[in-house]
């Protein structure tokens, strides 16, 4: 109506494809802010971060972000009327006060009196959950390389499968498990994926061993699929030995085995790894007959010398044992003893050192082989 007062308020919630852009790095990204490692440089990277609607970005967005991509939600939900959306957008011509805090934005372009045509009314779009601006309407997923992907590898060793027929023995508490065994895996910062299996045959019961806290989801075992994602909760840069257990995948035996296969697959979360440097990296499943497992007891310190007060050690074990770490000083003195329960597989163990003087010590481990000079910068 000429003369009349009008209001455009765009909104967008219909992506084919809903996690587009929104991958284990954004996730990453988003934690450094929270922890104040590496803060948002722009303010179309917090609007994006801040996927609950609340005007701020906190751990609340972080679990948003993560149910959008292990596929429990497929979209955002925000306001008081928990309005769904996957997109933020932002009048063009809108200046920021204040770029570090952008909230509350101008969203929407309103006109009085409205009498003749309008050009250039344009938006900025905000994929919600995209903090590093991947998104991209012509792929469906991140572009991944395939040279150095992350190896895992699987198979059913003999007291996987509980009844056995063939002499072995079988496992006592009925369960299938399936130990999972990474190669590849150096300097990683996030991963996800999804596998698949036959939902006729298994039943999808959880994660057993699971040294890196690696989170799933469910919404999809029905049909055969659990999504999976892994990003370290405090930002910290991964490395595990080639052999190491990932993870151990437990399953129900509704029907009889019969070499049933699992597969890696985009079906529910798309399938990427990322570096310490952000580089994507593609993740490859693998079954193989006879599975090889950590053939050696492994372990480092970093960094080194240390700081804060904090020695951070990773450790490759063939069995679960009880590892006790000594801190002698140069003339054989013991200053600290800590006692740790580890597990079988990759373990990251955090200790603290106390007010001890800056300068050269030897930690050892006792039950594995191996001292390592540390130095400590106190």
């Amino acid at each position: 109506m000429n003369g009349g007062n009008y209001a455009i308020h765009p909104s967008k919630n219909n992506d084919i494809n809903k996690t587009n852009g929104v991958t284990a790095l954004d996730i990453a990204l988003t934690q450094s802010h929270v922890l104040g490692k590496n803060i948002f440089n722009s303010p179309y990277k917090l609007i994006a971060a801040d996927v609950t609607g609340d005007g701020k970005v906190t751990a609340l967005d972080i679990v948003y972000m993560k149910r959008l991509i292990l596929g429990i939600d497929t979209t955002f939900s925000y306001g008081t009327a928990k309005d769904k959306r996957l997109w933020s957008f932002v009048d063009s011509s809108y200046k920021f006060a204040d770029s570090t805090n952008p909230f509350h934005y101008k969203d929407s372009i309103s006109y009085a009196g409205l009498s003749a045509s309008k050009i250039n009314q344009t938006f900025i779009g905000c994929k919600l959950g995209d903090v590093n601006w991947d998104w991209n309407p012509a792929v469906a997923r991140p572009q991944i390389n395939n040279l150095n992907a992350v190896e895992l590898s699987y198979s059913y060793p003999s007291d996987a499968l509980p009844g056995r027929t063939d002499g072995l023995p079988g496992r006592t508490d009925g369960y299938v498990h399936i130990p999972v065994i990474v190669k590849n895996f150096k300097d990683m910062l996030g991963m996800q994926f999804t596998i698949s299996f036959d939902p006729t045959v298994m039943q999808w019961q959880g994660l057993g061993n699971n040294p890196l806290g690696i989170e799933t989801g469910t919404t999809h075992a029905a049909e055969g699929s659990i999504s999976f994602l892994w990003v370290d909760p405090k930002n910290e840069i991964k490395t595990l030995e080639d052999g190491s257990i990932l993870t151990e995948l437990v399953f129900k035996a509704i029907n009889p085995l019969n070499n049933e296969t699992l597969e890696i697959n985009g079906s529910v979360t798309s399938v990427v790894a990322y570096d310490k440097d952000y580089q994507s990296h593609n993740v490859v499943l693998n079954r193989v007959e006879n599975i090889q497992a950590l053939q050696a007891e492994s372990w480092s310190v970093s960094p080194n010398p240390t700081k804060d007060g904090v020695i951070k050690v990773q450790m490759n074990l063939k069995d679960n044992m009880t590892v006790v770490f000594r801190l002698i000083d140069n003339t054989g003195r013991v200053l600290m003893v800590k006692q740790v329960e580890a597990i079988k597989g990759s373990n990251n163990i955090t200790l603290r050192e106390g007010n001890i003087a800056g300068g050269t010590y030897y930690l050892q481990a006792v039950g594995v082989e191996g001292v390592h000079q540390l130095i400590i910068n106190n």
